[in-house]
């Protein structure tokens, strides 16, 4: 039988050697431009993850998926956003099926409660956005009345590989 301090040591080593295997594949990640976009918010929360729990450790340690693998398969099938919950709980699954990550928000407040003036009182514009332009006449016609709309401007037709290559920012913790 093994003693506490055995076991504490290789619960140490294998939360570690998890952590550094993290590390290195994000130093060597390969992936398109959505899943780099999450690349490094997921590495962070799955080390801070396996800090937390051993056997998550564990099975980030010894299972061959890696940090690419996973943030192609949490942006598979994304178009143009996903929220960070869902990012999170993606990457947890991928190496842990049977599993949940759970969200917890609270609100910290300094300083003294704003006064009904403070909380009203409009924010001061430059003077060159305080006013606005006056809007065109209309031309009016004797045989007819028409009003002239402004010009459209003119969208440049994005191809299905800048499509892809565009970056998403996400709103991460």
């Amino acid at each position: 039988m093994e003693n506490n301090s055995t076991i504490q040591n290789n619960s140490a080593d294998i939360i570690t050697l998890s952590v550094e295997k993290i590390k290195a594949e994000f130093e060597q990640f390969s992936g398109d431009s959505k899943a780099k976009a999450v690349s490094s918010y997921v590495s962070r929360i799955l080390q801070d993850f396996c800090q937390q729990d051993e056997r998550f450790a564990e099975v980030i340690y010894k299972f061959k998926r890696t940090l690419s693998d996973c943030c192609g398969e949490i942006m598979k099938g994304v178009s143009s956003h996903i929220s960070d919950i869902d990012v999170y709980r993606n990457a947890v699954k991928f190496y842990f099926p049977n599993s949940e990550v759970s969200m917890n928000m609270s609100i910290e407040i300094t300083g003294e409660a704003p006064s009904e003036e403070e909380i009203l009182k409009e924010a001061e514009l430059p003077k060159n956005k305080q006013s606005k332009a006056a809007p065109k006449p209309v031309r009016k016609d004797k045989k007819k009345e028409t009003v002239s709309a402004p010009a459209k401007p003119k969208q440049k037709k994005v191809t299905e590989k800048e499509q892809d290559s565009e970056c998403i920012q996400l709103s991460l913790f």
